[in-house]
């Protein structure tokens, strides 16, 4: 798989509304997630074992997409996400961005942060 906007988007959408398998295939073996606190950072780990309390997302949008080819074996993805729970009507909207590199000849995810918008301010 190659580093494009196109493959790392359908890669993140499936971040989103995937389970352990997917993480456990697809994430770096040093990757860590930034949330907002109480979550703050999670490693490797720790973001595989909070899968499983973790309320899923049944859909996903993605906004303002860009991409930062870092070099031939890493990139950026950048975008605001409009997440919408499996069990229920609430969104979540955030901007958030994910470093992918290439890993023994597959494309991981590196590094995952988010920054939730304030619906007020949408």
């Amino acid at each position: 798989m190659e580093l494009t906007k196109e493959n790392l988007l359908a890669q993140e959408r499936s971040f989103w509304i995937e389970g352990k398998p997917w993480y456990e295939e697809r994430l770096h073996p040093e990757a860590v997630m930034v949330f907002p606190e109480p979550t703050g950072f999670l490693t490797r780990d720790e973001i595989i074992e909070a899968l499983e309390s973790a309320p899923r997302w049944r859909d996903v949008e993605f906004s303002d997409v860009r991409l930062i080819q870092m070099t031939s074996e890493s990139a950026v993805l950048i975008y605001k996400a409009t997440g919408y729970h499996e069990e229920d009507d609430e969104t979540y909207v955030t901007l958030a961005s994910s470093v992918y590199c290439l890993h023994d000849r597959r494309v991981l995810l590196a590094c995952h942060q988010q920054s939730p918008v304030d619906h007020d301010m949408g």
